[in-house]
């Protein structure tokens, strides 16, 4: 969904760009809006309830879906070996993963 808005956001500001420059007149940019109405009007968001969290917990949950997926970023790795590199030989980019998942944040 979040693409289609960013689409529509930009063919909304092309096309006003277009009648504020004499490319197109109001009838046609009027015709186009309808059409996209038209064609996102099943289109349909959901209120969704979100929980209130503190800092801390926020954080701390946080932290575990990092956990989470640095180990299935691990797992997925385990066993695939990169043309050209030899065993023994450490990748920055997963160094710098592991670096990333293993940072802690705190409140104090």
């Amino acid at each position: 969904m979040n693409d289609s808005l960013c689409l529509i956001l930009e063919e909304f500001r092309d096309e006003r760009e277009k009648l504020e420059t004499y490319w197109t007149d109001q009838e046609s940019f009027d015709r186009w809006i309808e059409k996209e109405l038209a064609y996102y009007a099943d289109a349909k968001l959901q209120d969704k309830e979100v929980e209130v969290l503190s800092d801390l917990e926020r954080i701390q949950r946080r932290n575990e879906l990092d956990r989470q997926m640095l180990e299935k970023m691990k797992k997925g790795r385990r066993g695939k070996r990169r043309p050209g590199i030899t065993k023994g030989v450490a990748y920055p980019l997963s160094n710098l993963i592991q670096t990333l998942g293993e940072r802690k944040f705190e409140i104090f």
